[in-house]
């Protein structure tokens, strides 16, 4: 351990440990953009800049070491003017103009939420107007006025960028970029070599990728760590940028494939948001399936919400009750090995313990199951299907051909989108999904995890193995 003064206040710190974080641990604030728990001293945005007797200059004090005996001051007049005159530099080329409106607070008040637009020129079009850390630095430093002294007059100098929308998933605005290097330094760290990183000098210093390509090509696997970590609204999700921020994050386990990747789910108002990793580090990362797909798919505005059964070649709406009944009576037609549940290896283990039940104890039939690439398991083959032995079928999804399909003479679908299944299917079962299931779920790797119902499945919708009791029930199984 070593002692230092900070202010007058003596620290008791690890020898190792930097002056902010010696700052941070007696409750004294330090202002910075660049500095983050879970990344390595960087020392770009030179807001946390203090004053050492017998060290020339302003160093900044997430770069340096806390020394035995070290007297430091955060507050004098010459570090508070210099992170002032560091702030407007910043922010001259940043479109805050809100942030000097004196209309600003009457503004946001009868306007709460910014208004939604493609391109940010302002706080008030900003998606991450509430969670930006160089606004909140702002009304922290300068409450009033961003105006520069006489001495330092400082032009506008907007970089004028056009927004990239060139992947799926992301949209990175660089003219709300102030190069903290969160992004890059933290792909970097969970990936070994990042995809994303400063190019240029100068004024025309920004983050890219090499070469000018494209993300989809610069080896990004999409992750959404830089947008987790951003502090500015430079790299937004797409699709969550204007659902508003969180209310909380609850931890759960994403059953989109059998990885079952642990991840905090994000909610707002019963509604999914989007996905978040649990850690900044390589253990925690996530595919772009569950950090991008997992809310738009609980979200889709195409979801199967009724159930229906086929008449005279069109798809009705029936009372579920009346549905389940209906299948569970044409069901008995094909106890035997004309029946197959088909289904695939991602999902809870209840509902595939009440599926393998289902096809085995009650309809005496077999079980195949998909693989999560699509392939059919080699315990259950396909060409039971293909050769007209399988007349009926319970299926949890959309997995087989339209040749597939149409050997079937009889096909239940438990799913929770439209698809080519659901429109052949004579009876149509809606599913609930993803954050609507609770349970358990056995990884690729062995591990069994908590699966956790966060949000309430739209209209009738059921967990399958809900539906797979009811069904079993009706054809008179305990």
């Amino acid at each position: 351990m070593i002692s230092l003064r900070i202010d007058g206040v003596e620290v008791s710190v690890e020898e190792g440990k930097t002056v902010l974080e010696a700052a941070r641990q007696v409750g004294i604030e330090i202002p910075t953009i660049c500095a983050h728990k879970d990344l390595s001293p960087y020392g770009a945005c030179r807001m946390c800049i203090v004053e050492i007797e017998g060290i020339r200059g302003f160093p900044t004090s997430c770069t340096t070491p806390a020394a035995d005996g070290m007297a430091v001051r955060t507050t004098t007049e010459a570090v508070t003017t210099l992170r002032n005159r560091i702030l407007e530099l910043m922010l001259s080329g940043h479109p805050g103009a809100c942030l000097v409106c004196p209309h600003r607070e009457a503004c946001e008040k009868y306007r709460p939420n910014p208004s939604k637009a493609g391109r940010t020129t302002r706080c008030g079009f900003c998606s991450n107007r509430a969670g930006c850390e160089v606004r909140d630095l702002t009304f922290k430093l300068t409450p009033t006025r961003m105006t520069p002294t006489p001495e330092l007059e400082l032009p506008t100098l907007y970089s004028k960028l056009n927004v990239e929308r060139d992947d799926p998933f992301m949209d990175r605005d660089y003219n709300l970029c102030v190069l903290c290097g969160h992004c890059w330094r933290i792909c970097e760290k969970i990936h070994g070599q990042p995809a994303i990183s400063l190019i240029n000098r100068g004024r025309l210093a920004r983050i890219g990728t090499s070469f000018q390509r494209s993300h989809v090509d610069s080896g990004c696997v999409f992750c959404g760590a830089c947008i987790d970590i951003c502090p500015t609204g430079s790299l937004s999700d797409r699709y969550g940028r204007w659902r508003d921020l969180p209310n909380e994050a609850v931890p759960s386990t994403c059953e989109i494939c059998p990885e079952g990747c642990s991840f905090s789910v994000l909610l707002k108002d019963n509604g999914v948001v989007a996905t978040r990793m649990t850690g900044y580090d390589r253990d925690a990362r996530l595919c772009a399936l569950g950090r991008f797909a997992y809310a738009q798919m609980v979200n889709a505005p195409a979801r199967l919400r009724y159930p229906r059964l086929k008449e005279g070649g069109e798809h009705v709406g029936v009372d579920r009750d009346k549905t389940v009944a209906a299948v569970a009576k044409r069901l008995q037609k094909y106890v035997g090995e004309s029946f197959a549940v088909i289904a695939t290896e991602s999902g809870t283990r209840e509902a595939r313990y009440l599926y393998e039940k289902f096809a085995r104890d009650v309809m005496k039939g077999r079980i195949i199951y998909f693989r999560a690439d699509g392939g059919p398991d080699p315990n259950g083959p396909q060409e039971g299907i293909l050769d007209g032995t399988i007349k009926a079928a319970i299926m949890a999804g959309n997995l087989l051909t339209e040749d597939a399909l149409a050997k079937i003479e009889y096909l239940v679908v438990i799913d929770f989108l439209p698809s080519a299944a659901s429109r052949r299917a004579d009876a149509l079962l809606p599913a609930a999904v993803l954050s609507e299931v609770s349970g358990t779920l056995r990884t690729s790797a062995g591990e069994i995890k908590a699966v956790s119902a966060l949000t309430p499945p739209p209209d009738e919708a059921q967990p399958e193995w809900m539906l797979v009791r009811d069904l079993a029930r009706a054809m008179g199984a305990p």
